[in-house]
């Protein structure tokens, strides 16, 4: 049995049968730690009823992400477990379970999915797009680097949320075309911050190609990454990749913080979900369908 920090997985033979017995449960389950916290954060002052549950908390078996189109990985656990539920679970009764996942390309790659009565996606590409408005973007300019930034906030969103496009396409064509690529550093084809440097796409798909020993895909990645660019939606927050978002930031923000350790991922991450109020993302259709099945709305 495998474990999550110091205690066992719990299995999902426990679940079904707590289900049956206890009718005011209100479980979620997400991909990972940054979700649940979001989600805790939203629900704040919840009864003890309402249990929250990462993917690793749960001992969800490869053979049930098999036929769901989903690799194995925490979002591929999760909707393993939503199609788990649906087989075991009474179709007549009502359970209050939702398994969330970062909806990624599915606004935009049409994959044949079973339709799951507990599987709801985030509104945006993932958990933190919700991150990126301008008034968390301006709190953290504020109050993780003390507005050491010598741009304003608008510009600072504009220029990360330019690399990230692109960046997001590319990994969107790579998808597309069934290509597991081993992803490099985008930050090293970005040019110098400084000077108002810029992602360099074409220089980063030669890089990733030469990678990954895929040049002959060369023309094929080029024209998917055409035809997404015409048809990805003008909304920054569909093209967000999470790790990318904050990869942009720490190579927008470096030349200008002492404490290296502002520029780390992780730090990066905490820092803008630190600066999310629960009242501003409550009214988002995930959220306030998260609030109604926890009766805190």
């Amino acid at each position: 049995m495998g474990l999550f920090g110091d205690v066992p997985r719990r299995k999902i033979e426990e679940f079904i049968t707590l289900y049956q017995l206890e009718s005011e449960l209100v479980d979620l389950f997400v991909e990972g730690r940054s979700d649940r916290v979001l989600f805790e954060h939203l629900l704040e002052g919840s009864p003890a009823n309402v249990r929250i549950w990462e993917a690793e908390e749960v001992e969800i078996p490869a053979s049930l992400i098999d036929g769901t189109g989903e690799k194995v990985g925490a979002r591929g656990r999760v909707v393993g477990l939503a199609k788990e539920f649906d087989n075991r679970l009474e179709s007549h009764r009502e359970y209050s379970i939702m398994c969330i996942i970062d909806a990624d390309f599915d606004h935009l790659i049409d994959r044949p999915k079973e339709p799951s009565r507990f599987l709801t996606q985030t509104d945006f590409s993932c958990i933190e797009s919700y991150y990126w408005n301008v008034d968390v973007v301006r709190k953290y300019l504020r109050f993780s680097l003390h507005d050491s930034l010598p741009i304003e906030v608008g510009e600072f969103m504009r220029r990360v949320e330019g690399a990230m496009r692109e960046m997001f396409i590319l990994r969107l064509a790579a998808e597309s075309l069934g290509l597991n690529f081993s992803w490099i550093d985008p930050t090293n084809c970005c040019g110098d911050a400084r000077k108002g440097g810029v992602f360099d796409w074409g220089d980063y798909l030669v890089r990733l190609l030469n990678k990954n020993a895929s040049i002959s895909r060369r023309g094929e990645m080029e024209a998917r990454v055409e035809y997404f660019r015409d048809r990805l939606k003008r909304d920054s927050r569909h093209a967000i990749h999470g790790h990318d978002l904050c990869k942009f930031i720490a190579w927008i923000i470096r030349p200008h913080v002492k404490d290296r350790n502002l520029t780390a991922e992780e730090v990066i991450s905490r820092s803008l979900a630190g600066c999310v109020e629960s009242a501003s993302i409550a009214s988002y259709p995930l959220f306030s369908k998260v609030l109604q099945l926890a009766r805190l709305n």
